[in-house]
Parts: structure tokens; C-alpha cells; sequence
């Protein structure tokens, strides 16, 4: 994303005790204007064809619907996404590193897609923990090495899509964190789950995916 055609906003949060919706395009975001801990009732926010490079956190007690598409997030750290009151949520992440989830207790509905995550790709082939320090897609990132970056922060939703290319390592890396999905009903995955890791052996992620959604009714490929 060419960010010299974004509209770059100030650092100073948004402010309005009756802001209910919130929608955003072509924006260059900075690290404060995105805590909305001064709009205490906004439950909607849409952004879409912007850059969080600049921002380290996202944050809304009162959110409940929480959409960002095609959107460009940080290359040295992860954005992180704290809104534990949300029910649904739609993520498209066009490139750089996939934002961190904070739990999310409330989630109904969760579509998440990988589609160019191009800096959550390790270069010795890896899970995302090569130890290489030359590897700057995993080398001590953000501290995530140890920590589940987005399905823990899913996995008491009841409805999940997950699409990512073949080259991103983020949910396989998360399938090490070992979440259990104990609502999830239906689930839609693409090829990307299909295919054997060696990270545990002789499971796809699908496997994986299966195995830790006890209750799941309705599996889609």
C-alpha cells in the first residue's frame, strides 16, 4: 500500500459521548487516535484501505462490530486489538504482520484472511520460532515468540472463517498454543488447512482444527 496517498490523522483520540458508528478509508493512523476509551458508546467501526503502521493499539470496551479491510498493519511490532466486548468481527489483512487478538469473550462471528501477511513468513521455513536472529520475520517479534497471536483471541466464537495463503506462518505457529474452540459450531477453512506440518506430527491443521472444536457442527472447505 502506497501510504504517500493516505490521509494521515493527528495523535489526539477521538472524543464524543454519543458517537455510535464509526467509518474510515484511506487513512494513515497513528499510535492514539484509535483508543476510543472517550467514546463510550460507539459499537460499530469500519476501516478499510488504511495503514496501522503507526499504530500500536486498538482499543474499545464498547465495540461490538469491528471490521477492517483490505488494511496494512506494522513490520517490526504487532498492532494489538483489545475489545473484549465484541460479537463479530472481519479482518482482511493486505500485508505486513498479522495484528495480535486480545480475548474476545464475546465473539459471535469471527472472518479472518491472510491474504499477504508478507513480514509473518519465516525465512528458514519454520513455524514462526527459528531462533535465527537474521530471520526478521521471527526473531523476538513484538515478545510473541511464546504467545498465541490471533486464534486464542478467537476461540470462543461460535462461527469462524479462516483464509490464509500458503506461505504464512501465523496459524500454524498459534496451533502450538494449543486453544480449545469450546463454542465454535461452524467453521469455514480454506486449502491452507489442508496441508501436513510438521510442527505436530502427522496433523494437518485441519486435524488440529477438528480435534480442539469439541462441539462443532458444520464444517465447510
Amino acid at each position: 500500500m502506497d501510504e504517500s496517498l493516505l490521509f494521515e490523522v493527528n495523535n489526539v483520540p477521538i472524543a464524543s459521548q454519543h458517537l455510535i458508528r464509526l467509518e474510515l478509508s484511506f487513512i494513515q493512523f497513528n499510535n492514539s487516535f484509535l483508543d476510543f476509551s472517550r467514546c463510550p458508546a460507539l459499537e460499530v467501526l469500519e476501516i478499510s484501505f488504511s495503514s496501522f503502521s503507526g499504530c500500536n493499539r486498538i482499543s474499545s470496551e464498547s465495540l461490538k462490530s469491528l471490521t477492517i479491510r483490505s488494511s496494512s498493519f506494522r513490520m517490526r511490532h504487532r498492532t494489538h486489538v483489545y475489545t473484549p466486548n465484541l460479537v463479530s468481527l472481519l479482518l482482511e489483512v493486505a500485508s505486513c504482520r498479522a495484528p495480535l487478538l486480545q480475548r474476545m469473550p464475546s465473539l459471535v462471528n469471527a472472518i479472518l484472511e491472510l491474504s499477504n501477511s508478507d513480514m509473518d513468513r519465516c525465512f528458514n521455513s519454520n513455524p514462526g520460532d527459528c531462533s535465527d536472529k537474521n530471520c526478521i520475520s521471527c526473531y523476538e517479534i513484538d515478545g510473541d515468540a511464546r504467545n498465541s497471536v490471533i486464534l486464542q483471541g478467537l476461540s470462543e466464537t461460535k462461527d469462524l472463517v479462516l483464509i490464509s495463503d500458503t506461505g504464512a506462518f501465523i496459524f500454524r505457529r498459534d496451533l502450538n498454543r494449543a486453544p480449545i474452540f469450546s463454542n465454535l459450531k461452524r467453521l469455514i477453512l480454506n486449502e491452507y488447512w489442508c496441508v501436513s506440518i510438521d510442527l505436530i506430527a502427522d496433523l494437518t491443521p485441519l486435524s488440529y482444527m477438528l480435534q480442539h472444536s469439541p462441539i462443532l457442527e458444520k464444517l465447510t472447505l
